[in-house]
């Protein structure tokens, strides 16, 4: 994939998110993914400097 294109996955329960989070895991590199939790929000991450964020390939979780 071009390093120019992100990627946000939002996990449905029940819907093989698991399964789709695990291929994303196996195909993009740790330094360029987050995975938001309960300790990492959407609202956490959007406070990141913009260059830090720029460097995100895949964004990733649960969200209500």
């Amino acid at each position: 994939m071009a390093t120019d294109k992100k990627l946000v996955f939002i996990h449905i329960p029940k819907a093989a998110g698991s399964t789709l989070l695990a291929i994303i895991r196996a195909n993009y590199s740790r330094d360029k993914s987050v995975y938001l939790s309960p300790q990492l929000t959407l609202q956490n991450f959007l406070q990141w400097e913009t260059s830090k964020k720029k460097q995100i390939q895949v964004l990733a979780g649960h969200q209500p």
